[in-house]
């Protein structure tokens, strides 16, 4: 169908009824095959609702009826964004719909389609919008338009918006370029503690006459309830880190005052997909500075939980009542249905959560719950050979409030002459038949056959009969209890590969730092392989479970090394030991790989960028970050790519351990420098990469950069990276940023301002000359900018980290690395 447009409400006056004008015919699309379709589309709003400006408006949607006998049913379908419809509704035959339940202070979006008795169905008509009026006033805030400056030769016009906007509000500007037909988005405004106008520049516009612009209210920021912690860092520089736990539906601005009167925004959280914990850095705030924070809360305009008159509004949900079951031993319940529904968080939010208060007769895995919408059923199922009554309780959550319902299960007794029998496990394996929970003749001989798992050995039989054979037969009785014990194999369980670092000690040594890989057997032969001074030495021998074991490893052309090490109890635990030359000696140790990219991928899996910080004290080494990139697959395998603060390019690819340790280590100079340590992934806390590594350098002549050499400790903080999904995502949420530049060949630190705007393109807000890119595939920034005391270039690099908002790098000078931090 040819797409017609009845009207636009784009600037519906509320207190209107809306009406369409006559519909002319239209011929369906080719592909349908009818006759001629007349199918218009208008908005009939209830003045009841309206005038009244009910907190629950009720939109009624009419339209032609088509003249073509071919059509059975129309369908509407609405949504929150233009020409995106989450929701549809089958209106049959009919030719009006009445909406009810849709929230105050949204514009909602309406097309309407139609389909013949074939199911084939029509395109869409033309789209008709209404923004619903919230039942209180919402704040408005005018937007001036002035010039710039004057367009050059050829390029557009760059125009100054000025927004007057209510203290603690936040509005998105919209321009449109065709006379209000097409609105883009190109602007979020800042929150101000004061009401006063703010600024932005709409640059490059190609035909300013043509250019209209409006804005929409995006919440009211009021200060929220939820606890704000802050925390002093020293290390490796002063400043203050402050945290909270954010919620679903929900946005939030972190704002520190040195003062109380004057408040600076130090975060505006975007749309939470979850439940999150946030976490920003206010830098350079020392302990001995005073500083007030306070975090401010709206409600999402894009969430269910929207309300344009205050706070967030998430309604309880609802659960029905279930009758008292009943059944008999061993046997299920008849289903029953239980009914769910939640008035603004959708069913994919829920969760339903059981529990018993007599697990032994209704346990939980036993009370099975089907489907996944508002109606849904329930089955009990008794443990094998178990009578009694118990309590089962149902939760329904929508993330903070629950409703519960709670109802008895009376399982009724065994038949006389017969008893249930229990047969229970330790350890890995299995028993046959499986005869756990099964009403058997009492008197009557059977037997059993326990089967141990993979790298399990049969420990004997317990309880009421006691064998260390394999194969028990016994001889029924009325409480009768038998256990099938397994343990442990200890050899097969060393099986595996682990990964480790070796470290100094005592005093750090160049030539003490190495990396050490071991492969054991299930028949516990295991070979390994150390890396040191850059080069490769192997070794092998035999595994005893609980044992030391001692192995030489040959150098050619010098001294063999001692290695002696300890396999962990079960395998579970590190493998650990001590390297040593007669001279010297230094510890290791290492943790085994665990995942598999088919049948255990790594949780961690996904993209990382990692910050390695510089030197407080310029006389240790760089006072600039080292950055890199981080890749972990579904198998575990982390590949790492980056540059040191000195400018030197490290990389490695190792497996991840399963408890998500990083052996890192990297030989340098031919041997001659090293970096390593043990990481920890932890995806999800915020700060998903941690640890401390350990960046050696001997003293070599010639070199341009600490050619004395150095031994440093590096704070590592990483995060998860998620590329931009869109022209308007940035890789940071920030709109106003700075660039802070110290140390190093600097002389006089300063700092730059900037805005960060789509396309992560950048604005610079300074008279100084900055140049600067963002990589948005890996997460890495580069740039150029004019030093303000000595007018000369300055170079850097860096990578952004999402999890905290902010970004670290480093700038190299003469002959040294200077300290590059990217923030609010």
């Amino acid at each position: 169908m040819k797409l017609l447009r009845i009207l636009s409400a784009r600037n519906l006056d509320a207190s209107r009824l809306l009406a369409a004008p006559s519909c002319p015919l239209l011929h369906a699309s080719p592909a349908v095959g009818w006759g001629p379709l007349a199918l218009c589309l208008w908005l009939a709003l209830a003045l009841s609702s309206l005038l009244s400006q009910s907190a629950t408006p009720i939109v009624t949607l009419e339209w032609d009826r088509s003249p073509d006998r071919g059509v059975a049913e129309y369908i509407l379908y609405y949504g929150l964004r233009s020409e995106v419809y989450a929701e549809s509704i089958l209106a049959e035959g009919r030719t009006a719909v009445t909406l009810e339940g849709l929230r105050p202070g949204r514009r909602y979006f309406f097309a309407v389609s139609a389909v013949n008795f074939a199911g084939m169905e029509s395109e869409l008509s033309e789209e008709v919008d209404i923004w619903l009026v919230p039942p209180c006033p919402v704040p408005t805030a005018a937007l001036d338009v002035t010039p710039a400056n004057a367009p050059a030769p050829g390029e557009g016009q760059d125009l100054t918006l000025t927004l007057r906007a209510t203290e603690d509000t936040r509005y998105e500007v919209f321009a449109s370029d065709n006379g209000g037909d097409t609105w883009r988005s190109i602007w979020f405004t800042p929150l101000t503690s004061a009401s006063r106008p703010v600024t932005f520049l709409d640059p490059g516009v190609a035909n300013p006459d043509r250019r209209s612009y409006q804005t929409e209210f995006r919440g009211q920021y009021a200060l929220s309830t939820r606890p704000l912690s802050v925390t002093q860092l020293n290390s490796p520089s002063p400043g203050r880190r402050v945290e909270f736990d954010g919620l679903f539906g929900r946005l939030y601005a972190v704002q520190a005052s040195d003062d109380g009167a004057v408040w600076e925004t130090l975060l505006l959280s975007p749309s939470l997909a979850n439940n999150t914990h946030l976490q920003i850095l206010d830098a350079g705030v020392s302990s001995a500075s005073i500083r007030l924070y306070r975090l401010l809360e709206a409600p999402d305009p894009s969430g269910p939980y929207w309300n344009a008159c205050g706070p967030a509004q998430n309604l309880p949900p609802s659960l029905s009542s279930v009758p008292r079951q009943q059944t008999t031993l061993d046997q299920p319940t008849a289903p029953v249905t239980i009914r769910l529904s939640d008035p603004d968080t959708p069913p994919a939010r829920w969760t339903l959560t059981v529990d018993s208060s007599e697990p032994s007769v209704i346990p939980v895995s036993g009370v099975v719950i089907t489907g996944n919408g508002t109606e849904r059923l329930l089955v009990a199922r008794p443990a094998r050979g178990r009578s009694g009554v118990s309590v089962v309780t149902l939760t329904l959550s929508d993330g903070e409030n629950t409703r519960t319902t709670s109802f008895e299960v009376e399982v009724a007794p065994f038949r006389s002459g017969t008893a249930p029998l229990v047969v229970r496990r330790e350890g890995t394996g299995s028993v046959s038949p499986d005869l756990d929970g099964q009403t058997l003749e009492i008197g009557r001989s059977y037997t059993l056959r326990a089967t141990p798992g993979a790298g399990q050995l049969f420990a004997g039989w317990s309880g009421g009969a006691t064998s260390s054979l394999p194969e028990l037969t016994f001889q029924m009785r009325a409480g009768l209890v038998l256990t099938a014990s397994f343990g442990a194999d200890p050899v097969a369980s060393l099986e595996g590969d682990y990964n480790g670092v070796v470290s100094a000690a005592a005093s750090r040594v160049p030539g003490q730092a190495a990396a050490i890989r071991l492969t054991t057997s299930a028949r516990g032969k295991y070979s390994g392989v150390l890396t040191l001074d850059g080069r490769r030495y192997s070794f092998s021998g035999q595994a005893e479970p609980g044992g030391t074991h001692s192995v030489q490893v040959a150098r050619p052309g010098s001294s063999p090394l001692t290695l002696t090490f300890k396999f962990g109890a079960s395998g579970g635990d590190p493998t650990q030991g001590q390297l040593t030359d007669g001279s010297w000696i230094a510890a290791w140790k290492a943790h085994r790989s665990g995942y598999n990219a088919r049948t255990n991928p790594a949780p961690m899996q996904g993209r990382y960028t990692l910050v390695l910080s510089g030197q407080s004290n310029p006389a240790r080494g760089p006072e600039g970050s080292g950055l890199g990139t981080v890749r972990v697959d579904a198998g575990g395998n982390v590949t790492f790519a980056g540059t040191l603060a000195d400018g030197t390019r490290i990389a490695q690819r190792v497996p991840l351990a399963r408890n998500g340790v990083w052996p890192l280590y990297v030989s340098l100079l031919g041997g001659r420098g090293s970096i390593s340590g043990g990481l920890v992934l932890t995806n999800g806390t915020g700060r998903d990469i941690t640890g401390t590594s350990s960046w050696t350098r001997r003293g070599v002549a010639g070199l341009k950069y600490y050619s004395d050499g150095f031994t440093n400790d590096l704070q590592v903080q990483g995060s998860l990276y998620h590329p931009p999904a869109s022209a308007t995502n940035r890789v940071l949420a920030l709109s106003d940023a700075r660039l802070r530049f110290a140390g190093g060949n600097l002389g006089p630190g300063f700092s730059h301002e900037f805005s960060l705007l789509e396309r992560n393109r950048i604005l610079n807000r300074q008279t100084n000359k900055l140049s600067m890119a963002f990589s948005p595939s890996s997460g890495l920034f580069s740039g150029r900018v004019t030093s303000p005391f000595t007018g000369k270039p300055i170079v850097f690099r860096g990578a952004v980290l999402q999890s905290q908002n902010t970004g670290a790098g480093f700038a190299l000078g003469t002959n040294r690395s200077a300290r590059v931090t990217l923030g609010p």
